[in-house]
C-alpha cells in the first residue's frame, strides 16, 4: 500500500469530531476525494492549541496519536480544500500553523504505511498535552466538564433562589407572629380598659 497517497486525520476531520461550519465543509470534501481505510496511529504528542488540536511527530516518541486514515483518491481538489481549511495555503501569510509531512502511520493490523499528516509548526512549549493521543476523547470529556459545569452552576442557581424563598418566607411567618401577638395584645388591653369602665 505504500506506492499510495494516503493521509492520517488526528482532530476536527475525524470521523465523530464535533467540528465547525467550516469542519463540515472540509469533512464533506475529504470524504469525496478520498476513502477512509480504518483507525490509525502514529508516534508523536497531540497538543490542545486553541480548540483545535496539533500534533507533532516524533519517531523515537513513546506516546501514540490516535487518528482515521484516508487513501487519497483526488490529491489536487483534498489538499486545496484542506490547506484553506489548516490555513497553511500560499494566500495565507507565513510562517503557517501547520505544513506538510510525511510519516509513518500505524494501521490496527499492524502494517504500516507513509502517510501525509498536518504536523504542527509552531512552538508547543506553552501548549498543553492532551496526554491520551486521541482527540475525540479528549472532546468527550471536554463536553462533560462543561455539562458538569452547566449542571452545576443550574444547580447553584437553583440552591440560591431556594434559598431565598426560604429566608423570605421566614420573614413573613416571623412579621406574621409578631403581627398576630401584637394585635392579640391590642385586643387585650382594649378589652381590659373596657371592663374596667
Amino acid at each position: 500500500m505504500s506506492h499510495k497517497d494516503y493521509l492520517f486525520v488526528y482532530g476536527t476531520l475525524r470521523h465523530q469530531a464535533v467540528r465547525t461550519a467550516a469542519g463540515e465543509q472540509a469533512f464533506s470534501q475529504l470524504n469525496q476525494a478520498a476513502s477512509f481505510i480504518d483507525a490509525a496511529s502514529m508516534s508523536g504528542q497531540l497538543f490542545e492549541v486553541d480548540g483545535y488540536p496539533g500534533v507533532c511527530y516524533k519517531s523515537d516518541a513513546d506516546t501514540h496519536v490516535v487518528g482515521d486514515l484516508y487513501h487519497v483518491d483526488d490529491a489536487a481538489t483534498l489538499f486545496s480544500t484542506l490547506d484553506a481549511y489548516e490555513e497553511c495555503a500560499a494566500q495565507f501569510s507565513a510562517p503557517h500553523e501547520y505544513r506538510h509531512q510525511r510519516v509513518p502511520v500505524i494501521l490496527g493490523s499492524g502494517e504500516t504505511v507513509q502517510a501525509w499528516v498536518y504536523h504542527y509548526n509552531c512552538s508547543t512549549d506553552l501548549l498543553p498535552v492532551i496526554a491520551s493521543g486521541d482527540y475525540l476523547q479528549w472532546q468527550e470529556a471536554k463536553k462533560a466538564t462543561v455539562s458538569n459545569v452547566k449542571c452545576n452552576t443550574h444547580h447553584g442557581f437553583v440552591r440560591r433562589v431556594a434559598g431565598k424563598l426560604l429566608f423570605w418566607l421566614l420573614v413573613f411567618v416571623v412579621i406574621a407572629l409578631a403581627g398576630m401577638w401584637y394585635l392579640g395584645h391590642v385586643d387585650l388591653r382594649l378589652l381590659g380598659g373596657i371592663s374596667n369602665v
